[in-house]
């Protein structure tokens, strides 16, 4: 894993509850150091939600598959936020023609999807070489 290697979360068709990144330096003599920066109360509103969260992937809705991500901002059928605290992400088969896929290799469109993605971006380094990522599925 490189230095601008960034979280991702890509999840279909699950419901979670949480999610609590926490980095931790293994440089030499260092101490122990655990922060939250990502945790359930991200799903508690939409306002928090967008806060910590971007909808789709990085570059876009379509990767190299044959998914379309689907969300945005009042665009909820795919990335939804339920009562309880607990983001749902929703994958299905589409019948009709969508065309392809703006990524290579270019593969027919059959199904929509949710995907998320934290806006905090986790660089691992020689100073920060560890993060553990953990969640409630």
């Amino acid at each position: 894993m490189n230095a601008s290697d960034m979280l991702l979360v890509l999840l279909s068709g699950f419901l979670f509850s949480g999610i609590a990144i926490t980095g931790k330096p293994g440089a030499g003599d260092k101490p122990i150091y655990r922060e939250t920066l990502i945790d359930s109360s991200s799903f508690a509103s939409y306002a928090a939600f967008e806060a910590k969260w971007n909808y789709l992937y990085p570059w876009g809705s379509d990767h190299n598959g044959s998914a379309r991500m689907i969300g945005g901002p009042g665009k909820h059928s795919h990335i939804a936020l339920m009562d309880s605290g607990v983001l749902h992400l929703k994958a299905e088969y589409i019948q009709h023609d969508e065309g392809r896929s703006n990524k290579d290799p270019f593969l027919p469109i059959k199904y929509h999807s949710g995907a998320i993605h934290a806006k905090h971006q986790v660089t691992v380094s020689d100073e920060w070489p560890m993060y553990e990522v953990s969640g409630y599925f």
